[in-house]
């Protein structure tokens, strides 16, 4: 009984990450908020030709050994978006930067090439309305004027969660 207990859940466990690998999407970056590290390397390789030296598509059973006390880099590790492909996801997109927890993707923050309105940002990226999160990985989505010269878009998959919490 056992047994089939342990298979079920690594079962489930499979079809899980399989579901989550078919989700992500290029150019439908809310669809990448609580990938796994694993994942988001593996899509990363195959849809944007950049492979990762440790979060590839040969990186298997992964699971992340940080700890926001003590190996608190870590616990912060996750492939970072390669540079030059933004444009894959977005003409306007000039960086992409993404933060990690404990193995899943915590963050995307998108820096645009421009200033625009909340308004602009939220029809050329087909952004739901304020407060509306029509997807149960995403937390929130926050459209701010992060410099001078550009417009940023970020979205959070869930709380940032470090040593204080």
């Amino acid at each position: 009984m056992k047994q089939l207990l342990v298979f079920s859940l690594f079962l489930t466990a499979s079809l899980v990450h399989a579901t989550e690998a078919t989700k992500l999407r290029v150019t439908d970056f809310l669809s990448w908020p609580r990938a796994s590290a694993a994942t988001f390397g593996c899509f990363l390789e195959k849809d944007f030709q950049h492979k990762d030296k440790k979060f590839n598509c040969d990186l298997k059973n992964y699971k992340n050994q940080g700890d926001p006390h003590k190996e608190i880099e870590k616990y912060y590790e996750g492939p970072v978006f390669p540079a030059g492909k933004e444009a894959k996801v977005h003409a306007d997109v000039s960086s992409i930067e993404l933060t990690w927890e404990h193995g899943d993707l915590q963050g995307v923050a998108l820096t645009l090439k421009r200033k625009m309105t909340e308004a602009e940002v939220r029809k050329i990226f087909k952004l739901p309305a304020k407060e509306s999160y029509p997807r149960s990985n995403v937390m929130s989505i926050s459209i701010q004027q992060c410099s001078l010269k550009a417009t940023c878009i970020v979205v959070q998959g869930f709380d940032h969660q470090g040593a204080g919490d």
